[in-house]
């Protein structure tokens, strides 16, 4: 199977949040998985966004976005 995820779903796959389980099982599911390179500077932001609120500590978003960064790698 071939899955296109954009970056809310993408995100999902590092944050838990409603839907996270669904967007995990889909990609262990899927054969390639396909995004926009729009997606990475999306998700970058978005995290980081998540920090400046305080919902993400600053340990947690360098963790965060450089998992991401080598999981999109």
């Amino acid at each position: 199977m071939r899955l296109y995820l954009d970056s809310s779903a993408l995100a999902k796959r590092d944050l838990e949040e409603s839907g996270t389980a669904r967007v995990i099982a889909l990609c262990a599911e899927a054969d390639e998985i396909f995004l926009s390179v729009l997606c990475i500077p999306e998700c970058v932001s978005a995290f980081n966004r998540l920090k400046r609120e305080g919902r993400l500590t600053a340990k947690r978003y360098q963790d965060l976005k450089r998992d991401f960064l080598l999981d999109i790698d």
